[in-house]
């Protein structure tokens, strides 16, 4: 039972668009925090970096990616934890904003 359960959180259960707006980014490194493999903090700039994702503007990074239910908690607890709301999470299959 125990193998099952860790196969099926190994599922991709949905596509994701992660996005941070760079610009009003105040570096408090709660992201980096809870998921250091996909933030990173700029020491030279004070800003938090989005690891592999493509900028789109300016001060826009969007990063695209199938996740399974535990990464998918993961990023949407790293979007809340920010204190300015510059991270959001958006189901790429339907459109809607998660955060």
């Amino acid at each position: 039972m125990k193998l099952l359960n860790i196969l099926l959180l190994l599922i991709v259960i949905m596509k994701v668009k992660v996005t941070l707006d760079r610009e009003n980014c105040i570096g408090s490194v709660a992201c980096v925090t809870i998921l250091p493999e996909f933030w990173k903090f700029n020491e030279t700039e004070g800003k938090i970096d989005l690891v592999n994702s493509k900028k789109i503007n300016e001060n826009e990074y969007i990063l695209e990616l199938d996740v399974n239910e535990e990464e998918l908690k993961k990023h949407l607890e790293a979007a809340r934890s920010c204190p300015v709301n510059v991270i959001h999470v958006v189901n790429l299959e339907t459109n809607e904003k998660l955060v």
